[in-house]
């Protein structure tokens, strides 16, 4: 009888603990596209879904033709750029978790840790997951990271990427990638 109320206590904490994960991410998800020309992104506020379109290739140094493009999540207040991660605590985990669907074969998301002012020098990749979609079904990623001993923010981002020199050249103009209800939540 006495497990029996401890195990209920422990579900119902649990339980209350998930209600009060705070989504770091605003919805509206605040974004920012890199990309070469030729992928376009297309934002619904009211439905908070980004979707990524791919318009055409274009071409690397070498002439190869190529796709490119990273959309990143996040924004602090302040900031004069949006998709630059949320402001993170030195050694906490993060949850990160998306929606996607889309008919592209295969693309990759990853989180960045963030120590310094530039966004593009100061951060070390925390995880890599490559995911394949489905162009009928909406699937969820989930994942975890814990940011490092200097860490000032923490950013997430989806990336689409081929070169015709590299030995799978499978992504094409027309093909499509939607991601919803981006989330980010301390643990």
């Amino acid at each position: 009888m006495k497990i029996r109320r401890i195990v209920f206590a422990a579900a119902v904490l649990t339980m209350a603990l998930a209600l009060n994960a705070e989504n770091l991410i605003t919805p509206p998800a605040s974004v920012y596209l890199d990309t070469a020309p030729g992928v376009k992104c297309v934002q619904d506020k009211e439905q908070n879904t980004q979707k990524l379109l791919i318009e055409k290739y274009t071409q690397d140094k070498e002439g190869n033709l190529k796709i490119t493009a990273s959309l990143y999540y996040g924004t602090a207040p302040g900031d004069k750029y949006s998709g630059r991660g949320i402001l993170a605590e030195p050694e906490t985990t993060y949850k990160i978790s998306f929606e996607y669907q889309g008919d592209v074969p295969r693309f990759w998301t990853a989180a960045l840790d963030l120590t310094g002012d530039s966004f593009w020098k100061d951060r070390k990749r925390l995880k890599t997951v490559m995911l394949k979609p489905k162009s009928d079904e909406w699937q969820k990623a989930e994942f975890e990271v814990t940011t490092g001993k200097e860490s000032k923010r923490l950013s997430f981002f989806v990336n689409l990427y081929v070169n015709e020199k590299d030995k799978t050249f499978d992504l094409k103009p027309g093909q499509t990638l939607t991601i919803r209800n981006a989330s980010v939540e301390k643990k």
